[in-house]
């Protein structure tokens, strides 16, 4: 079987998990409200050294690929990159908010997930919670997203969720929970996706940006 990481600091909170080759799963929470850059290799390093987890035992690395913070994907994005690359295990690409459906706990039904909000407009996925696979995504307004919400169970949405979105929700009948970005539940997410033969080679790996991030229009500004 071999040892499974799950990295998952798209957002401000977030975490670590392995889980052993004797099935056993290690979770480590990550907080922080300056970003979780400089506390994931540190945490990264604890975490193998309390689980005794070597480099040539690691057979699977999946990681959280957004949409989320430009800085905390970047970094994970390019530590799994690294892990994969030096190793040779696996390495899958998850969608963060399939890895916010499955920490539910839902089995059944349809969610939509609302990520990387902004003015008016957010990054919405539909997931099929029986399957766990993303059935829709891009980015909607509260226009487009009225035809998408259609015979959606739940809406997963944080504080920044649009207001017109929110208000559409409420009209629809559709609850409003704040998502949970866990990485016991990323890591499930990769090994059913590694299982399902859906990984992806680390030079191709890449976070997703639903609009171009501000620091790199910064970056392009001063050129």
């Amino acid at each position: 079987m071999g040892w499974h990481l799950a990295i998952e600091t798209s957002q401000r909170c977030g975490g670590l998990a392995i889980r052993t080759d004797a099935g056993v799963v290690h979770h480590a929470e990550l907080t922080s409200k300056g970003g979780l850059d400089d506390l994931l290799m540190p945490e990264l390093d604890r975490l193998a050294t309390l689980t005794q987890c070597t480099p040539k035992a690691l057979a699977l690395v999946g990681v959280s690929i957004g949409p989320g913070g430009f800085t905390g994907l970047r970094i994970a994005v390019a530590t799994a990159q690294m892990l994969a690359e030096t190793t040779g295990c696996a390495l899958v690409a998850v969608p963060t908010a399939l890895a916010s459906v499955r920490a539910t706990g839902r089995s059944a039904g349809s969610v939509a997930v609302a990520l990387a909000s902004k003015n008016d407009t957010t990054w919405l996925s539909i997931i099929d919670a029986g399957s766990q696979q993303v059935m829709q995504a891009g980015l909607a307004d509260s226009t487009t997203a009225e035809a998408w919400l259609q015979g959606v169970d739940l809406l997963l949405g944080d504080d920044h969720l649009p207001g017109p979105i929110t208000d559409l929700a409420k009209r629809l009948g559709i609850p409003i929970e704040v998502p949970i970005f866990d990485a016991t539940a990323c890591l499930g997410v990769a090994e059913a996706m590694c299982a399902a033969g859906i990984c992806v080679d680390a030079t191709t790996l890449r976070p997703l940006y639903p609009r171009v991030p501000e620091a790199v229009t910064r970056f392009d500004a001063r050129q």
